[in-house]
């Protein structure tokens, strides 16, 4: 969130795409003047500033700026920094135009020791553990760094430039980044300074200059905000800088910036699911890719440039703002089930990185609360291990006890939950900081299920199957939701019908969670919001595929390939419509699309019943018309070996098949419910 003045022109920011949406603030008789931010007790703090006596502490409960009875000792004013601990049990106020500093505790304020230096507009970060400052507006405190050890503060060498209005920046390892800032010339810098070992370097720039800004360091990514200006520096796992990013610019000036971590929804009122986008990627055949929008009125199909069964059996998460999905069962690739892959663009791009362990099928992968890893457990393969995957690399972590195949991952109380599995009673286990602790048994046996945290700690068991019946011959789906609150497990409502496997989706913003069946009782997909009041189903037939990855997006992430939005309603059905105002001729309808024929060469051919390929025909079902080229590329593949074709040459064949597969399932949407083209449409 980027708190502004005023604050009810305050927002947040996407680390992927910058500026996205605005925020409501309240606030009693509070402004933003020159304040500076600090987290305390998990909650923000703002202190200082220019109102009303340069003392005053206000903290931000829930969505309220409220103004506190305690007060600094101190009057800070402008130019101040503030440094919260890492376990968030006091802050640090030093340094506004004197030396001074104040401690807060949540309950009091302190003094503490003084600096040797001023060091207005100098910051204060940590380096190896202690807060450090930088710099000076005043000429006294002119390239001056001084961190403050137990005794008091301490000089350590100087900087190589005179610098002031910079962003410090502690990392992981102990090293200390100076982060931009202004030179007596009133020049701002875009350098990246990294200070270790108690040697300053040079360690890179900013795509942009920056000054007088804020920065929070989030995950793996810094992200720096200024009065013109969003930019993000992505840590590599070494602590090493990876590279930056500009995020975006203002549309005005703002003159005082506060950053701070929240989730995504933080203080809006709940969006519309009409609002809302998800990309759906059916694991048995990735060309049939799609976006529908979150009320089920419009739906387009994306173009995703891999193999169709590139990410069967696949199970995704979201890491630093990226879809990347963990293991399957891709036919054909070594180490299949310890692939890691991440969608860049409309391609899944294979990492070097591996799992440890092999998770070809039923295991499941959960992002962590901040975003910053992903946790992959269980599997045919790899029944009760767990992986953690940071984006740099894998490690082992903790065992359950149980197998929990098919168990499903979820957050129960902020932690890691499974319930169930395959062959196994319904236990339930939960990750802590000492390994996994069962809790209360479901009430029967379940695998198949969908697991989603809620905010206030429930965790909601959405549908599931049975184990098998009747000697292994039958199954039964449910449709039940279940609540685990206090340990305890209650039924909460239930589906419009009986599902299984798929995947499901807890959009925070609209309040609402989507199931997407992988094994149902009928061809519809159900969404239900988190109060269960406004169930509803989707009347759209999707691919019957157990292996679905669904993800939130905010824009088409594959417009410039075979998107061609097509309108449907909720009693439509996706492929196929009930309509019956089509033409039944064929050749009326089809445009003039670009062909390839076996002898490397394009050409424009018009589509009619016969065409100059003789098994070239048209299925036509349930008033959607597909181009069968099967017999063509068995043509082709034939010529292939009696003429020799090349193996680049082929290549592009069978990829010119798949392209034009997909561009006529593209086509049949469009043909189901508009008039025919005057003129051809290039697919």
């Amino acid at each position: 969130m980027a708190l502004i003045k005023p604050v009810s022109q305050s927002f947040l920011i996407n680390g992927q795409r910058g500026r996205t949406k605005g925020v409501k603030i309240n606030q009693e008789r509070y402004w933003l003047k020159d304040s500076q931010p600090g987290f305390v007790a998990g909650k923000l703090h703002l202190f200082g500033g220019y109102y009303p006596e340069q003392r005053q502490i206000s903290r931000l409960d829930d969505c309220t700026i409220v103004e506190l009875t305690i007060q600094l000792i101190d009057q800070f004013i402008d130019g101040f920094s503030v440094l919260a601990k890492p376990d968030g049990s006091k802050a640090f106020i030093c340094h506004a135009y004197g030396t001074n500093c104040n401690i807060f505790d949540g309950s009091g304020v302190v003094k503490t020791h003084s600096s040797s230096y001023t060091h207005l507009h100098g910051g204060i970060g940590y380096y190896n553990g202690q807060p450090t400052t930088v710099g000076s507006e005043y000429k006294d405190g002119y390239r001056k760094v001084e961190t403050l050890a137990q005794g008091g503060w301490i000089s350590i060498g100087d900087h190589p430039k005179n610098l002031r209005g910079h962003n410090l920046i502690g990392l992981k390892n102990g090293d200390l980044l100076l982060i931009g800032g202004q030179d007596p010339e009133f020049n701002n810098k875009n350098s990246i300074w990294r200070l270790s070992s108690g040697a300053w370097t040079l360690d890179g720039h900013l795509k942009k200059v920056d000054a007088f800004g804020s920065a929070v360091y989030v995950g793996n990514s810094i992200y720096i905000m200024n009065f013109w200006a969003i930019q993000r520096i992505d840590i590599a796992g070494d602590d090493s800088l990876e590279k930056s990013e500009l995020l975006g610019f203002h549309d005005e000036y703002y003159d005082n910036v506060i950053l701070f971590n929240v989730k995504e929804g933080t203080c809006q009122d709940p969006i519309k699911p009409s609002s809302t986008n998800i990309m759906v990627l059916p694991g048995e055949n990735l060309q049939m890719s799609y976006v529908i929008n979150g009320d089920g009125a419009t739906s387009s199909f994306v173009g995703i440039n891999n193999h169709l069964r590139f990410a069967f059996k696949s199970q995704p998460a979201i890491v630093a703002g990226q879809l990347y999905i963990f293991g399957g069962d891709y036919h054909g690739h070594k180490d299949s089930g310890r692939r890691i892959a991440r969608l860049d663009s409309c391609k899944f791009v294979e990492l070097n990185v591996k799992l440890n362990h092999n998770f070809i099928h039923g295991h499941f992968a959960l992002s962590t609360a901040d975003g910053s890893k992903a946790i992959i457990c269980f599997g045919y393969d790899s029944e009760r291990i767990c992986n953690v995957f940071d984006r740099k690399k894998t490690r082992s972590t903790f065992r359950t006890t149980h197998p929990h195949v098919y168990g499903g991952l979820g957050f129960y109380n902020g932690q890691p939950t499974t319930v169930g599995g395959m062959n196994q009673n319904g236990q339930v286990e939960t990750l802590g900081k000492d390994g996994w602790t069962q809790l209360a048994n479901f009430p029967k046996p379940l695998y198949g299920h969908n697991l989603i945290g809620l905010k206030n700690g429930d965790m909601l068991l959405i549908a599931g199957t049975t184990p098998f019946l009747d000697d292994d011959k039958n199954r039964i789906l449910t449709d039940s939701i279940w609540n685990l609150r206090n340990g305890i497990w209650t039924v909460y409502g239930t589906l419009k019908q009986k599902v299984a496997f798929g995947s499901s989706l807890y959009v925070e913003a609209s309040k609402t969670i989507y199931v997407f069946a992988g094994e149902k009782n009928d061809k519809n997909e159900g969404r239900c919001n988190a109060s269960i009041s406004r169930r509803t189903s989707l009347s759209r037939k999707a691919s019957t595929s157990i292996d679905l990855i669904v993800f939130s997006i905010t824009i088409l992430l594959c417009c410039k390939l075979k998107l061609i939005p097509v309108k449907v309603t909720p009693t439509i059905s996706f492929i196929g419509w009930t309509s019956t105002d089509l033409l039944s001729t064929a050749e009326l309808f089809m445009p003039n699309i670009l062909g390839y024929n076996c002898d490397g060469k394009y050409d424009e051919l018009t589509i009619k019943k016969k065409t100059h390929y003789s098994k070239t025909e048209f299925l036509f079902s349930n008033t959607v018309y597909f181009l069968n080229i099967r017999d063509e590329f068995n043509r082709c593949m034939h010529n292939k070996r009696k003429r020799n074709v090349s193996n680049t040459e082929w290549h592009r064949i069978k990829t010119f098949r798949r392209e034009l597969v997909s561009s006529m399932r593209c086509f049949s949407l469009l043909l189901g419910r508009c008039r025919p083209p005057s003129k051809g449409i290039n697919p």
